[in-house]
């Protein structure tokens, strides 16, 4: 399956990897990043990024890919597994933002003016592509506009691409501005709304990034922090499997051993990239950029991987699918991995499958009768432990549940401190 990628995406790796420096601390969040996007190196079957933005950000971008691309972290066209930068045409992104609308104002709906301050510290430069300073919300926010005024504003603001997308929905929607106004009417006169407009303003941006992300049949993951302000996951057919293992690890035991790992999920609404850590953690890796070197080399030698992708990339398609049977069918196989973790923690007894009635004859020896009463059902069950995804994913579990020195193995793969 595509994996359709924000720009604050990039913006974030180009952060951490354009520098040599191994005693320059890597934020925790952008270590996750990092994490993620070896994650989708290893398992997409290609990663598409928008270049309908300004220059500044595009070029950002341009730059990050080149990089990855001289370090061997990424191929160089969509069969090879490059980043492959994708325009849209007006009319495409109107489309995309009249039908994020709908999203937008249900997202806003779920916000508390008495809560909101809370919420707003979650944002910060993470959450931005690099050199964007402040919002397009600021204005919305601070000044009443007429219906007017407004049509006027959206009837050009496209041209200004990605950054007029704001302008376009507030111009256009009555009931998003309306919405908008609700929430930070009694936020104007004080400082906050420096830091409300960016907050809302992710609120805005992931949902129209998902909608554009459905006209190249991909499924978008929205840059860490972003996940974090929204307090969504992206909707990956191996996020939701990454989320069924933590939560069979947190109902089952006292949590993961890592103690690391831990703290990085207390922090983080996206799972832990359980796939990409299992299979990197016992190459040896220099540096940050040599973390997506070593999965991009691990996609085309290791046959492990191999397997796991297409079997993933088979579900991940169906669980994306407009097709409501196909996307049925991936949330059935969900309910089954949960139920496949569940059945292998458990002890099977030898002699609830051969049971036999017992007896002694006259010299003194036993005798037994055999009893095949429920043979079948309890050898279904021992068979199903031996499926090969079941078995993985069970190890994998177990891996993350028990071994303390995981979140160790974690910041020896990145080489650098972690603040």
């Amino acid at each position: 399956m595509k994996t359709f990628i924000d720009n604050t995406s990039l913006h974030r790796i180009y952060k951490v990897v354009s520098t040599n420096d191994a005693t320059l601390p890597i934020r925790k969040i952008d270590a996750v990043a990092l994490l993620h996007l070896a994650e989708h190196i290893l398992f997409s079957e290609s990663i598409l990024v928008s270049t309908f933005e300004i220059d500044h950000i595009q070029e950002t971008t341009t730059e990050t890919i080149n990089l990855l691309k001289s370090h061997e972290a990424i191929g160089n066209n969509e069969n090879d597994l490059g980043i492959i930068q994708t325009n849209f045409t007006d009319t495409q992104y109107r489309e995309a933002c009249n039908n994020a609308i709908d999203h937008i104002q249900a997202d806003l709906l779920t916000l508390k003016p008495e809560t909101i301050s809370r919420w707003c510290k979650l944002v910060d430069e993470a959450s931005k592509p690099i050199g964007i300073r402040g919002s397009q919300l600021e204005k919305w926010i601070m000044n009443d506009w007429g219906k007017s005024q407004r049509v006027d504003i959206a009837s050009s603001a496209l041209e200004r691409k990605a950054s007029g997308s704001f302008d376009y929905i507030l111009g256009s929607s009555d009931a998003v501005y309306g919405q908008l106004k609700v929430l930070t009417t009694n936020f104007r006169e004080t400082n906050l709304v420096y830091k409300l407009a960016p907050f809302l303003d992710v609120f805005f941006r992931v949902n129209i990034n998902r909608e554009l992300g459905k006209y190249l049949n991909s499924t978008y993951s929205p840059a860490v922090q972003r996940s974090l302000t929204i307090n969504k996951s992206d909707e990956l057919f191996r996020r939701e499997v990454e989320k069924q293992i933590e939560a069979h690890i947190d109902e089952q035991s006292s949590g993961f051993a890592s103690s690391f790992i831990q703290n990085i999920l207390k922090h983080e609404i996206l799972p832990l990239p359980m796939f990409a850590i299992h299979f990197l953690r016992k190459e040896k890796i220099k540096s940050p950029i040599d973390m997506l070197h070593t999965a991009y080399k691990m996609r085309h030698e290791n046959d492990d991987v191999s397997a796991v992708r297409i079997w993933l990339n088979k579900w991940e398609e169906n669980y994306s699918s407009s097709d409501s049977s196909k996307k049925e069918k991936a949330i059935s196989e969900l309910k089954n991995i949960a139920n496949d973790l569940k059945l292998a923690r458990e002890r099977f007894d030898v002699s609830s499958v051969f049971r036999g009635e017992y007896s002694q004859n006259e010299d003194g020896t036993i005798s037994i009768k055999p009893d095949f009463t429920g043979l079948s059902e309890e050898l279904s069950k021992l068979l199903i432990k031996f499926n090969r995804p079941k078995i993985f994913l069970s190890a994998l579990r177990r891996e993350f549940e028990i071994e303390e020195e995981l979140g160790g193995v974690i910041c020896g793969m990145l080489k650098r401190p972690i603040s």
